[in-house]
């Protein structure tokens, strides 16, 4: 990139422009402003570098004259730039991101934060990861026309992992504030705080999956009060359309299992009963993106079965307005295709803003918070009514295969990555093994210990705790 022509000391850079007097900034205004050549600085649009570019360049020229160095040119337009041993490679990106691509390097290289180079390549390659992915389901998409809804959408149905939307996600958000504070001419559908709150959420969520092991249960107290008010929604003929449809919506959330994305694909009149065990029990037959978008069965406690019938009249009712053929559909959604979940969490919050601010008002437990107007709530995230589910049937005795089979199809891992014990099932547990086994309370002791003393990398990393890891956590809490 640079190379010495001089052996002797570079004198101190006393330099016209702000900003560029330390050395580590220097190195920075050098890559931009004299490594990387012929920059169409006039063809883009981006005030990214609105100051006096001629006068830049200059001081940079300078500043390596004095150091006795002179510059190897990268190419503006070279598929990758190496910069101190960093590859970034723009080969990924479509023609409408050419420039806007090399910008955003460009403009987070000499931004006031001095990101490493490893760090703004990673961002590039979720960023054209992103990209390309959606590019793939929409071949006629343009940045320019890629709305908020369309990213949330795409995110939440993707088959990345928590870790990886939260990377993406947090990745795209650099992106399109560069891209609204700089391409101030050009239209921006995206609304930027609406991204930045589903970044928070998923965020909380990886936070806590990484604290507990997988995502975080509900209070009791909370789940409960929830309950009875949406119950009471649904059952008062007074209730707004869109209210009564939000909370049926939540109601299936609580008491199905189901994911949210499934949720929102649920399908009108697919309510079916199944013979089990000499007894005939209803069962909701559903679409599960996650599984291939296999048809599954999902089965109904009386809460959710209210719900979905609820719906089926709610949108009977609409079909002089509209006819759709899925259950969770607002009032003005007059196209014949799944809510975003934009809107579905939009309406999950504002009926929660509406009707339980005052129950919600405080921090409790694992609660994500919400601020709207200056009200904040503390409420679930959708997952986390999944958890409570599981964690109740297998606490109140439901067989775990019993669960996995009639839940959502729950994976096999269902214990370690949905089950949360709780305190008074932990009391239980614990009594039991002290009465049966009165000694087994100091071997496990010393088997906790040696665990605890190997090595971080002689130890073990399981996605769930095995059945002995349970018992001596629980040994060990007593």
């Amino acid at each position: 990139m640079i190379r010495n022509v001089s052996p002797r000391q570079p004198e101190v850079n006393i330099s016209p422009v702000p900003g560029i007097n330390r050395e580590a900034e220097f190195r920075r205004f050098a890559v931009v402003f004299g490594i990387i050549s012929d920059i169409p600085w006039e063809e883009d649009e981006s005030k990214a570098f609105d100051s006096d570019i001629p006068l830049m360049r200059q001081t940079v020229e300078d500043g390596l004259h004095r150091r006795g160095e002179v510059v190897n040119p990268i190419p503006y337009d070279a598929e990758k730039w190496v910069l101190d041993g960093v590859t970034l490679s723009f080969s990924r990106f479509s023609e409408d991101m050419y420039h806007k691509a090399r910008k955003f390097v460009l403009y987070e290289i000499i931004k006031h934060d001095w990101r490493a180079y490893s760090t703004i390549a990673g961002r590039l390659m979720k960023i054209a990861s992103f990209f390309e992915a959606y590019h793939k389901e929409n071949p006629d998409a343009v940045v320019e026309y890629i709305h908020t809804p369309d990213i949330l959408s795409f995110i939440e149905e993707s088959d990345y992992s928590l870790s990886g939307k939260v990377g993406m996600l947090g990745s795209l958000l650099e992106f399109y504030r560069f891209y609204k504070r700089n391409y101030v001419n050009e239209r921006l559908p995206v609304d930027i705080p609406r991204l930045e709150e589903y970044y928070r959420e998923l965020s909380f969520l990886l936070r806590r999956t990484r604290e507990v092991g997988h995502y975080p249960s509900i209070p009791d107290k909370v789940f409960y009060a929830m309950h009875f008010k949406l119950m009471a929604l649904i059952r008062d003929p007074r209730t707004p359309f869109d209210d009564a449809v939000a909370a049926c919506m939540v109601i299936l959330y609580m008491w199905t299992g189901l994911r949210p994305k499934e949720v929102r694909k649920l399908r009108r009149r697919c309510l079916v009963e199944l013979c089990e065990e000499g007894k005939r029990l209803p069962f909701y037959r559903y679409i599960s993106p996650k599984s291939g978008n296999a048809i599954l069965s999902v089965y109904l406690f009386p809460a959710a079965l209210e719900a979905l019938k609820k719906l089926e009249a709610l949108q009977t009712r609409r079909e002089n307005v509209f006819i759709t053929d899925y259950l969770v559909s607002f009032w003005d959604h007059q196209v014949n295709e799944p809510e975003s979940y934009e809107r579905t969490t939009w309406a999950y919050n504002r009926l929660l803003l509406r009707y339980m601010s005052e129950e919600l008002s405080m921090p409790y437990g694992d609660l994500s918070r919400y601020e709207y107007l200056r009200t904040v709530i503390y409420r679930p995230v959708f997952y986390s009514f999944r958890v409570h589910l599981c964690t109740y049937l297998i606490d109140h005795g439901y067989d775990e295969r019993w669960v996995e089979a009639h839940l959502g199809h729950l994976s096999k891992m269902i214990r370690g990555r949905y089950y949360r014990m709780k305190e008074w099932r932990r009391a239980e547990v614990k009594e039991k093994v002290a009465m049966a086994l009165p000694e087994v309370g100091q071997i496990v002791k010393e088997v906790s210990g040696i665990i605890d003393a190997r090595k971080p990398e002689e130890k073990d990393e399981p996605d769930a705790p095995s059945p002995a890891m349970e018992l001596i956590n629980i040994i060990n809490n007593m």
